[in-house]
């Protein structure tokens, strides 16, 4: 559930302001959503995206607000729904009004993306044909500026995660047999991994490393050693990392490269990318109709809306030592 949180701090000034800067929070241009926004002293503090469909079951998205509410209790909530039919955003703010405290609901916004619309206005600011939706404001250019840009949409993300085709997996074949035949003590893959990931998030590996990585970190205590490398200041080469890895990898081998670019969605601040991975997490287990151990801790991290201000960063010392070495 939870998309999105930029470590930029742009403070915002109007629902208008809000609504334009949302992408750039959450990452990727937002269509038919519902997006829960935490605001602490005038400031995004994080968000939480929800599909409009998603919104049938009641009983569930009314746990998961209270989950995300319940974190963040020092802050004010704006709810944003963005869609082309507007009477599905008023149906879905009008659900999630009911589950907010009117004390700590600031606003209650709708865009077509054109026009923006406030459902708790009093007075006479919101004309019935909405007011234009200015996507140059203050708040946007310091996005631009800070580098930040949304993805064209959601789809970007996901499409980071996918395998190779079937083709592409011929051509990968000598080199996942020779893998399968290589025998090496823990200590030396673990040795081994570090060196390909300190590599791999400064320049492209090439295949044959690739396929090796996604054979390393099978192993979980050798995956382990992997996943402790990731810092919020390297968190973003490592989604790149693993989703390269994640290219060259059959269905098999996925969950552990998957977790791990999740992992570093979750550290780096990508919310979108944690949820993308355990969307295709769920499509791997239940065709493999296997279960895994990080894609349930994922899960729990999103449903708990667990800030990534929880990970603690180990030296290469500590990492050795908490995974066996």
């Amino acid at each position: 559930m939870s998309e999105g949180m930029t470590s930029e701090i742009i403070r915002v000034s109007s629902g208008g302001d809000l609504l334009a800067l949302l992408p750039y929070v959450v990452g990727f241009e937002i269509e038919e959503s519902l997006v829960v926004v935490m605001l602490r002293d005038g400031r995004v503090a994080m968000t939480a995206r929800l599909d409009h469909g998603s919104l049938v079951d009641v009983e569930a998205v009314r746990s998961r607000v209270d989950v995300v509410l319940a974190q963040h209790p020092d802050c004010s909530v704006v709810l944003a729904a963005f869609g082309d039919d507007l009477d599905v955003c008023h149906d879905s703010l009008a659900l999630i009004e009911t589950m907010v405290d009117p004390e700590v609901l600031v606003d209650s916004l709708l865009t077509d993306g054109r026009r923006w619309w406030s459902r708790l206005c009093n007075g006479d600011c919101c004309p019935a044909e909405g007011r234009p939706l200015d996507r140059a404001t203050p708040a946007v250019v310091a996005a631009i500026a800070a580098g930040i840009s949304p993805l064209p949409s959601r789809l970007v993300l996901t499409r980071m995660l996918e395998g190779p085709s079937a083709q592409r997996l011929d051509e990968l074949a000598p080199l996942h047999r020779r893998e399968k035949s290589r025998r090496r003590g823990r200590n030396t893959k673990r040795r081994r991994v570090v060196d390909l990931v300190n590599r791999g998030t400064t320049t492209r590996l090439g295949d044959a490393e690739l396929v090796e990585l996604a054979h390393l970190v099978a192993d979980v205590p050798v995956r382990d050693r992997a996943w402790l490398m990731i810092r919020p200041d390297n968190a973003e080469a490592h989604q790149v990392l693993w989703s390269q890895v994640l290219s060259v990898s059959p269905d098999e081998l996925t969950m552990a490269p998957l977790c791990l670019a999740g992992m570093a969605g979750w550290i780096g601040g990508n919310g979108a990318l944690l949820n993308c991975v355990l969307e295709r997490c769920r499509e791997v287990g239940e065709h493999l109709g296997t279960t895994y151990s990080m894609a349930e801790l994922l899960r729990q991290i999103s449903w708990t809306a667990t800030p990534a201000t929880v990970w603690r960063t180990v030296d290469d010392d500590e990492a050795d030592l908490l995974t066996g070495g």
